[in-house]
């Protein structure tokens, strides 16, 4: 059951990838943001151990965050915010420690109700 969940939570990050593909302000595309968070899925709604590949997306999105202007990290974070806001039965509280659990550092506090209008 935990497998047709996960096939379903992609599905529908996978329909916010295609809808929210467009390039956003500061040419931050939501695209490679949902596909760095897609490895994700299963933690944010189960637990247990992060994957590789998970981490490997949480540093990406890092990158891409931290070398934007202040336009381009909001835009990410709309993007983050998004593809967080598809994923049925996400478990709140593994949210905002993820990067950390990745041992990265992201230039903005992630959380379900994060403000990006407030992200400099």
């Amino acid at each position: 059951m935990a497998s047709s969940k996960n096939k379903a939570v992609t599905v529908a990050m996978l329909f916010v990838l295609v809808v929210s593909g467009h390039r956003t302000t500061d040419a931050v595309s939501c695209a490679p943001v949902v596909t760095s968070l897609t490895p994700c899925i299963a933690y944010l709604l189960t637990g247990g151990a992060l994957s590789v590949p998970c981490c490997a997306g949480i540093s990406r999105i890092a990158n891409v965050a931290s070398s934007s202007t202040s336009s381009g990290r909001q835009a990410t974070c709309e993007c983050i915010k998004k593809a967080l806001d598809s994923i049925p039965g996400l478990q709140p509280g593994r949210v905002p420690p993820l990067p950390n659990k990745c041992g990265v550092k992201l230039p903005f506090p992630v959380t379900l109700n994060m403000d990006c209008s407030k992200v400099v």
